[in-house]
Parts: C-alpha cells; structure tokens; sequence
C-alpha cells in the first residue's frame, strides 16, 4: 500500500535528516546558479543539463545513498561521484539521450495541441491576431526576416503574436521537462541496483530496467506521484511564476525562459531534502523486482549462449556463476516486514 511506502520514505529521511538538509539545498542552490548563467548567454543551461546539472544531480543521489555509513559530505566525494557519471561503470546508466528523444517528442505534441486550441481561441476572440499572422507571412515570403523584423511583427497590435507565442512554447516545454525530470527519475532505480552490484556492466542494467518497467508503468507512476508530487507543483510553480516576472521585466523570450527555469529550480531546491530520501524509498519498493527481474535477464542471455555458441559444459557453468547474484533472492531473506510492500 502507499500509505507504507510514504511512511518508509519518511523513516528513511529521519535516518540523516541534517545531511539531506545540507546536501538538498547545496545541490538546488548550484544547479540554479547554472541555470541563472542563461541571463547572461541565452539558452547556456539546454548546452550545461547533459554535461554538467545530470552528473552533479547523479553525484547527489550517490551521496545520499552513503550517509547511512558515514555522517559527513565532503566535496571532494561529490567530485568522485561526478566523475562515476562519466565512468565507464556508470556510462548511460541513465539513458539520457533515449529520455531526451522521448521528452522531445512529448515537447511536438503538447504543441501541436495547445497551437490547435490557442489558434482557434485567438482567432474568434482577438481580430489583431489574424492581421500579425498575415504581417508575418508577408515579411517571411518576402525573405527579409531580420530579427529586429521579427521582433516588430510579434509587438503589432499590442503585440498579440507574442502572446501567443508565449502561450504556446513556455507550457509545451516546461511539461517535456517535468516528463524529462520524470523519466530519469524512474531511471535513476538503476543507479542503486548499480551500486548494490557493482561488478555488473552498464548495458545490462537498461535490459534490467526495461524488464522491471514491463507491465507496471502505471503503477510506477502512482508510486512515485504519491512521493514526488510537491516537486512536481514547486517546478510547475516556479517555472510559471518565473517566466511571468520575466514578462514584465523586460518581455523577451530569452529572458522569460532564463526566469521561468531558474525560478523551477529555486523551488524545486526546498524539497530536494525530501526528495533523495523518496527516492531511496521508492527504489527499496521495486528493489525484489528488480532483482528478479535481473535474474529473468540473465538467465535469459545464459540460455541464448548456451544456444548460439559452441562452449564447453564448463564454461557454460562459469557464465552461469558469473550472474548468481543477480538471481533473485529468497523472499523471506530479502524482504524487510517494516519495508513497502
């Protein structure tokens, strides 16, 4: 039940709630500096995310793993955590670039939707809408667009065009992102399978994760909303509310973007203390499935070998050592009667 699950999260924050506390607000506090550098170079966080805010993310969820064995942070274990990211251990562990390509197509289609229902709005409720439309269809054909072009085509008739640009960009993408955030979340399970084994290899763990995924996506979804939610209202709220102030600070997209993701992030930094914790929780509840699921994989891969390649009895008994402990568990050794069940 859920109800055992947000009580584990909760004895599991109480275990080290000082360190999550520091360790929270330090990493909320420096991912939004990064994003903050977009005020300075438009659109530098979109180039930063992948290289820099996903490892130092990844190396804070490493950290927080470890307080149950030592009562302090240091900064250079969160450099070895950052640097684990880029390891050849580690190495796409969290499936970034597959969560991308998915976020981005989620970006296409919330947009296509929303430019659908704004269009029909703007077109019934607001004449000047139609005359900027046909301005800028004459400036594009006339292959003249220049920024500052653009820029005037966007403000006529109390700059309408704007506005519902604004209406149709900022909320598909602040929700690709939110599904972004979400997906490597889910994905971030394996970054504690990976650590409990570590002598199992990187790809593995996607052939792991996508068998324990099979079936229970629904679920997943439930279980992490019933953990998760006020990150997902503080980034909403913040996003929103940054990309407003944006607007009537100096009414220029790069501008509202830089606010509206730096104030995500801001807020997002308050429940970042509860979030590791939530995580770890999240994780302890899937964990007898993801080892089983480890094990169907891997018998799986020894039954293909076995299959497919010629090898002597021999070997085939030192593959199938080779993955024994990553089978599953006994249940009444494995599980914990206090754990979620």
């Amino acid at each position: 039940m859920r109800s055992k699950l947000i009580q584990h999260a909760r004895n599991t924050y109480k275990e080290a709630p000082l360190s999550s506390w520091i360790l929270g607000l330090i990493t909320g506090v420096v991912v939004t500096a990064i994003i903050a550098l977009d005020l300075l170079v438009p659109a530098l966080s979109f180039i930063l995310f992948p290289f820099i805010i996903v490892p130092i993310l990844f190396s804070a969820t490493m950290q927080h793993v470890v307080l149950k064995t030592r009562d302090q942070l240091t900064f250079m274990s969160a450099v070895r955590g950052f640097g684990l990211y880029y390891s050849f251990e580690f190495r796409g562990v969290l499936r970034f670039m597959i969560n991308l390509i998915k976020s981005i197509l989620v970006f296409f289609i919330v947009e296509m939707t929303v430019s659908f229902i704004a269009t029909t709005v703007y077109q019934f409720t607001n004449p000047g809408y139609v005359d900027a439309v046909n301005k800028l269809y004459e400036v594009v054909s006339a292959q003249q667009l220049s920024i500052d072009d653009f820029y005037a085509v966007l403000d006529m008739n109390g700059g309408v065009l704007f506005d519902y640009l604004c209406v149709v960009f900022f909320p598909s993408l602040y929700i690709s992102i939110i599904f972004l955030i979400y997906n490597l979340s889910r994905q971030s399970l394996m970054i504690y399978f990976k650590m409990q084994h570590p002598q199992i290899n990187a790809r593995f763990l996607g052939f792991v994760y996508n068998e324990t995924v099979r079936g229970r996506r629904m679920q997943m979804l439930g279980d992490y909303l019933s953990l998760q939610w006020p990150l997902i209202i503080l980034l909403g709220l913040g996003m929103g509310g940054g990309t407003v102030l944006g607007y009537f600070w100096q009414r220029d997209l790069f501008t509202m973007l830089a606010c509206g993701l730096a104030g995500g992030a801001l807020l997002a930094t308050f429940f970042l203390p509860f979030y590791f914790p939530n995580q770890e929780a999240f994780y302890d509840a899937y964990a007898d499935e993801i080892d089983r699921a480890g094990g169907r994989v891997a018998s799986l891969i020894i039954t293909n070998i076995q299959q497919n390649i010629d090898v002597s009895n021999e070997e085939k008994e030192r593959l199938k050592k080779s993955f024994d402990d990553i089978n599953p568990l006994d249940d009444d050794n494995k599980k914990d009667p206090d754990g979620p069940q």
